[in-house]
């Protein structure tokens, strides 16, 4: 979102640590807003601090409560947010999503199973758990499937699986 506006010659270390603190503060001012947390995320996930992304939507998860001393977690503790109730399938979805990139497929799959069971409708934990489950096959989840189960590659023949 910050890191979006910012001009290109400045998406550098230091336009996405401007970006940051901007997150951040918007984060203090409405912890329950599901758009700087994610994309709070999405910017510790595309610099691979996966660590960081996990504490921030577990933070997330339990409204705040943790520990906030560690500047990592820009929620507040004095603010009641209730993530678990509005928000908390879509947050185990984003949870697994980062599990996948840091290839943690086991908890990934654990949390794209909780997301689901918070929300059986939860189209991004359903695609994720789709992906998550032929990345563990050894399947490329971004190769076209053909009605047949069929892989087309790129001369238009065919691998079978």
């Amino acid at each position: 979102l910050a890191l979006s506006q910012a001009p290109a010659s400045q998406q550098n270390g230091e336009g996405k640590e401007r970006a940051k603190r901007a997150l951040k503060r918007a984060l203090a001012l409405d912890p329950g807003a599901p758009r700087p947390l994610f994309a709070l995320v999405d910017l510790h996930a595309s610099e691979g601090n996966f660590e960081t992304c996990i504490k921030l939507l577990r933070d997330a998860m339990d409204g705040g409560k943790n520990d906030m001393s560690d500047s990592a977690s820009p929620l507040s503790s004095s603010h009641t947010v209730t993530w678990n109730k509005e928000h908390g399938d879509v947050i185990q979805s984003k949870l697994a999503e980062i599990h996948t990139l840091s290839e943690n497929y086991t908890d990934a799959l654990e949390c794209y199973h909780v997301a689901i069971s918070m929300n059986p409708q939860n189209g991004l934990a359903i695609q994720g758990l789709e992906r998550l489950e032929k990345i563990m096959r050894g399947v490329d989840p971004d190769e076209e499937m053909d009605g047949d189960g069929e892989i087309e590659d790129e001369d238009g023949g065919q691998e079978y699986y």
